[in-house]
């Protein structure tokens, strides 16, 4: 992702300063506003950039009224409460040295003590709700291929890895491309398999399905439901054809790509990273489909 970008409503610029300084350091980018009302207009205007607001206890409701009013924080968060029935959720959090007497009406919103110096426990919140609305996004982005975990289909613990493989090619910063790409892409498409022999392993059957050597038995997989016969010690398995030819071709993609790429990455450019995450999309979808037909 690119920096953090967070807003910051406090009607105190000096301490304002200093958090917008130590935010920086973290790689969070702080806009800061003075009052709530321009705060609101900017958080509207240009919502999906914010991840967070950091709001005042106690501040400036407008450009032309005094600080320190205690309706500050109710408005703003009537006005953030109504931004979430529009399906705009944001995360904020109330920054404030009336802690004593906030916690007793706000119990319930996250709250941050000014007199205790929390401002690295607030970022480190920021941070969290960076990860979580990118997450957020992702699976928004590309709903139909998030649909195939969870449920019947691969487990959700899954669902970290595609999003990490997603993330990367976004950024089109292949960094340790082998262990955050390659091998993920891998294990996607042993389970993928792994689930076509769960369902029905007339399908695929189970000695197939052993990935001790990975490549080979991902191999295995591919040739035995193209119709091509394997021979596993003393056994030979054949059927036949069973893939589409396009699903054909897209594990052959995956396959035929992320091994020899993990070992001399530098032959190959995002285009043919990217192709393998297109191969991976259409594959979950066909596994979903075939794992409802057999329902």
């Amino acid at each position: 992702m690119n920096n953090i970008k967070a807003l910051l409503v406090d009607d105190d610029s000096r301490y304002a300063e200093s958090f917008v300084d130590k935010a920086a350091l973290r790689g969070i980018d702080i806009v800061y506003i003075e009052d709530w009302e321009t705060a609101f207009i900017e958080l509207k205007e240009n919502f999906s950039d914010y991840v967070a607001v950091i709001l005042d206890g106690r501040g400036k409701l407008s450009p032309d009224k005094p600080g320190d009013d205690p309706k500050h924080l109710i408005q703003a968060l009537q006005d953030i409460n109504r931004l979430k029935g529009e399906n705009k959720v944001v995360e904020y959090y109330i920054n404030t040295a009336y802690f004593d007497k906030l916690i007793e009406y706000f119990g319930n919103e996250p709250i941050f003590d000014k007199k205790k110096n929390q401002e690295d426990l607030i970022l480190d919140n920021v941070a969290i709700a960076a990860e979580n609305k990118n997450i957020y996004r992702i699976k928004n982005k590309y709903s139909d291929v998030f649909e195939c975990f969870g449920q019947n289909y691969l487990d959700k613990n899954y669902e970290l890895l595609l999003i990490n493989i997603i993330t990367i090619f976004e950024n089109d910063e292949l960094i340790n491309a082998e262990n955050l790409l390659f091998n993920p892409c891998r294990i996607l498409l042993e389970r993928i398999f792994e689930k076509i022999t769960e369902v029905d392993n007339t399908v695929l059957p189970y000695a197939l399905i052993n990935f001790e050597d990975q490549r080979v038995s991902l191999s295995n997989c591919s040739k035995y439901l193209n119709g091509l016969p394997v021979r596993i010690q003393d056994q030979e398995y054949r059927r036949r054809k069973f893939l589409k030819e396009h699903i054909s071709q897209q594990i052959q993609t995956i396959i035929g790509i992320c091994h020899p790429a993990s070992h001399d990455i530098q032959k190959y450019t995002q285009y043919t990273f990217k192709s393998v995450l297109w191969a991976i999309f259409d594959v979950l979808i066909w596994m979903k489909a075939f794992v409802d037909e057999k329902s």
